[in-house]
């Protein structure tokens, strides 16, 4: 089973990633609490879309930004606290708590293990784009891009992208990250404890900058955004 709770998208992202045939009936579940950090791109093969992927929407918004020769301006609102996760951290997870005994019949929550703000990763995420941290500029990604996709195309050409066109590559990842930037308003952090994991036998962590650039570059790398 996947972790009570658990959105569907989720659960296609940790069995999507799991290293070969499942070992037998999965037992034991992990519910990640926010952002997955992933390559993966839109569509997913057979047509299926990703509906929630931020390193998809960064990507686009720095490349449109970085082809008109301005640095990467940051777009959200207040400094919100949070935690995310990695999506091969999670398949790991997954597979770790179908073969333990110790995660038989329970429910785990999984996460990198540290904590951020979107303003202090952004001068990661700038880099990983080959770009320079710009102002603060509060916008609506979900608004602000789409008429865009014609800059998009233009990209995509020059740099012989493998990338679809702008909504079908960012499908809801546009709205996911205005969601996540919180524009003008605040919230008490989102936060949950990995303790009952971590007790378990489960302990890998990763830096959440990391995670960041790690997915910034397979998508460099697989010519879905443009190279550093």
């Amino acid at each position: 089973m996947v972790g009570p709770g658990l959105p569907g998208a989720f659960g296609v992202f940790g069995l999507l990633l799991l290293p070969g045939p499942l070992p037998g009936p999965l037992t034991g579940g992990c519910t990640p609490p926010g952002p997955i950090g992933s390559p993966i791109p839109n569509p997913l093969p057979g047509g299926m879309t990703l509906c929630r992927n931020p390193v998809a929407a960064f990507g686009l918004y720095g490349a449109l930004l970085k082809e008109r020769g301005e640095p990467l301006h940051f777009p959200g609102g207040p400094g919100n606290v949070f935690e995310g996760v990695d999506a091969d951290l999670i398949g790991r997870a997954i597979r770790w708590a179908g073969e333990a005994d110790a995660a038989r019949n329970q429910a785990f929550n999984i996460t990198n293990g540290d904590v951020m703000t979107w303003k202090n990763v952004w001068p990661a995420i700038a880099d990983a784009l080959g770009m320079q941290v710009g102002e603060d500029r509060p916008a609506l990604l979900a608004r602000d891009l789409p008429p865009r996709a014609g800059e998009w195309d233009g990209i995509r050409r020059k740099y012989d992208l493998a990338a679809p066109d702008l909504m079908a590559f960012a499908g809801k990842s546009l709205d996911y990250v205005d969601l996540l930037m919180s524009g003008d308003a605040a919230r008490p952090p989102f936060l949950v404890s990995t303790v009952k994991l971590r007790r378990a036998g489960f302990t890998e962590m990763l830096d959440s900058e990391m995670m960041l650039r790690n997915a910034i570059a397979a998508m460099q790398q697989r010519r879905l955004l443009p190279p550093r």
